[in-house]
């Protein structure tokens, strides 16, 4: 249900985002993607099942999220950025195992200064977050 209302909501703000960029000077953008991660290794355990693990990942996965902006100026923006990576999570040493599905969520502050002319088809854009 949380996904049907989500994608809803999105699709709703996708849709009107031009004539809200238009009125009020709001950006917002869906973001949609695919994500390699990584995890982390260590010293070997023993596990509860025998098996020697020395390694911990998630999965690679789609991605999905959005963020909204609000301009300062025709060249300065600041905003909001969430996304989320739904994967699963695996351990690897002497075997491989897939353990547990997890969410991974990003929520991060950002600024952005667009260069050029306000009205031009294509701006380059410099984007820093904080995380």
């Amino acid at each position: 249900m949380f996904r049907k209302v989500l994608f809803g909501v999105l699709l709703v703000l996708v849709t009107t985002s031009a004539a809200w960029a238009q009125a009020a000077k709001v950006e917002f953008t869906g973001i949609f993607g695919w994500t390699l991660a990584d995890g982390v290794s260590g010293d070997p355990v023993t596990a509860g099942n025998g098996k020697v693990y020395n390694r911990i990942d998630p999965n690679d996965s789609a991605t999905f999220g959005f963020s909204l902006g609000f301009y300062l100026s025709p060249s300065m923006e600041v905003g909001f950025l969430w996304r989320r990576q739904p994967t699963s999570l695996e351990a690897s040493g002497s075997t491989v195992t897939d353990f547990s599905d997890i969410n991974i969520d990003g929520y991060h502050a950002y600024g952005a200064y667009y260069v050029g002319d306000s009205k031009a088809r294509i701006r380059p854009y410099c984007r820093g977050a904080s995380a």
